[in-house]
């Protein structure tokens, strides 16, 4: 399925304009740095722009600011965890608080779920 060109740009955008706690957590997860685990940042999936995302695992990681507390914006994110549910895809969400105030234990908490994830790409961690 191809991707809007508007999205993709959007992506790019994204990446340049990356919130600190977004950047705080690209630190850790660029280049295999998390169980070897290859992670894409402001990646286009269905559509939707994950912060970031382990193809092989079909895992996404949302960072979260305040903006996400709205009921507005939980409806959307709740409608597009749900739609990417739906194709095999996992989410999981982080506050922007969580990492500016405990990096090592979100690492910590990431290892972990990562580790017991139940995919059958496990392997293919690319």
């Amino acid at each position: 399925m191809p991707k809007p060109a508007d999205k993709i740009n959007h992506a790019r955008d994204l990446r340049k304009n990356q919130t600190n706690s977004e950047s705080k957590l690209w630190r850790v997860l660029r280049g295999k740095q998390i169980l070897n685990i290859k992670f894409r940042r402001q990646h286009v999936v269905l559509g939707f722009i994950i912060d970031f995302y382990c193809t092989a695992l079909k895992l996404g990681i949302e960072v979260d600011g305040n903006v996400h507390e709205t009921s507005e914006i939980l409806q959307r994110d709740k409608l597009k965890d749900t739609a990417l549910s739906e194709h095999g895809i996992f989410i999981i969400r982080i506050s922007n608080e969580e990492i500016d105030n405990n990096l090592p234990n979100v690492i910590k908490k990431l290892k972990i779920m990562i580790t017991n994830f139940p995919s059958p790409s496990k392997t293919e961690r690319g």
